[in-house]
């Protein structure tokens, strides 16, 4: 528990020790130009309704 300017008290928590417990992945994102090129070599397509999707979720 912290005081803060206003003489009240607040719930403080410092999650710096647990990042540095936890195992941090790197998933870099794919570069646009690159991924362009790639699906220009592709020839069959496939249409998504992403709103029925994302409902049945």
């Amino acid at each position: 528990l912290l005081k803060n300017l206003e003489k009240r008290f607040r719930f403080y928590i410092d999650y710096y020790i647990l990042n540095i417990i936890f195992i941090k992945d790197y998933y870099p994102l794919p570069l646009i130009k690159k991924s362009l090129n790639y699906l220009k070599e592709i020839y069959y397509f496939t249409k998504i309704n992403i709103i029925s999707i994302f409902n049945n979720i």
